[in-house]
């Protein structure tokens, strides 16, 4: 196993609490037998970063596992542990967006929930479920869609997603200079338009193109050990929030 550790930054910075994230996500890889490498695209094309991140790493032909980490993320090592154990070619995680409702955590906390569930009812988070109940088994369950900022892809996913032509070439004339121009380039992460003229993120648009590979399931952690960074680091488990929808059987 050799595991392309990567992230796009904005001018080249981090926040501090994901170098700690690295360094474990690398102690995780190496007492699991396996070697890693670091790789980071910079620039305000978040597109164009994941977009050359997945090529380079399909044309580092000894890379089994590309470990996409953002910039802004403090992973515990036992998430690392969960992923790379879990079996499952195509994982993310569930964590929050920078923001806190506090109004909705003081309400929570005023009809007697506790801080944990409180916090959850009071996040907003980056993960989509389908509709429907959902069998939560050692904190994972099936996902619709769920932002980049931890996610673990097997290489046979980039290639299915070619192979089966659910990606086309990518038509950017800056990445291809970087790349040179006789490789071909492939768009993983361009952004899909909504009927409503939305369109879907970057991130989500990779989501609904993995989904129509065959025999790959979309799996996300929603456990503890996830922090994303900001003024300060926002933290909840996201099975906290759907507990609540929790019905004894």
């Amino acid at each position: 196993m050799h595991v392309i550790i990567a992230t796009p930054t904005t001018n080249g910075i981090v926040a501090a609490p994901f170098v700690s994230s690295v360094v474990v996500a690398g102690l995780t890889i190496t007492a699991r037998g396996g070697t890693y490498s670091y790789y980071s695209v910079d620039g305000a094309d978040v597109v164009m970063a994941r977009n050359m991140i997945a090529n380079n790493f399909l044309a580092n032909t000894k890379a089994t596992h590309l470990l996409c980490l953002d910039s802004d993320m403090r992973i515990d090592q036992n998430v690392f542990q969960t992923l790379f154990s879990s079996g499952h070619p195509f994982i993310g995680t569930g964590y929050p967006e920078r923001r806190l409702d506090l109004e909705a955590y003081g309400e929570a906390r005023s009809k007697g929930f506790g801080h944990k569930p409180a916090l959850a009812e009071a996040l907003k988070y980056n993960i989509r479920l389908t509709p429907g109940s959902h069998t939560i088994t050692g904190n994972i369950c099936k996902a619709e869609r769920f932002g980049f900022g931890c996610v673990l892809i097997e290489r046979r996913v980039l290639e299915a997603m070619i192979a089966e032509k659910i990606v086309t070439r990518y038509a950017n004339k800056k990445a291809q200079a970087q790349a040179g121009p006789d490789r071909v380039l492939y768009d993983f992460f361009s952004e899909i338009p909504l009927d409503e003229g939305d369109r879907l993120s970057e991130d989500y648009s990779f989501c609904y193109r993995a989904s129509q590979l065959r025999d790959i399931d979309t799996m996300a952690y929603v456990g503890e050990g996830i922090m994303h960074v900001g003024n300060f680091a926002f933290g909840g488990a996201y099975i906290d929030q759907l507990k609540k929808f929790q019905t004894d059987p």
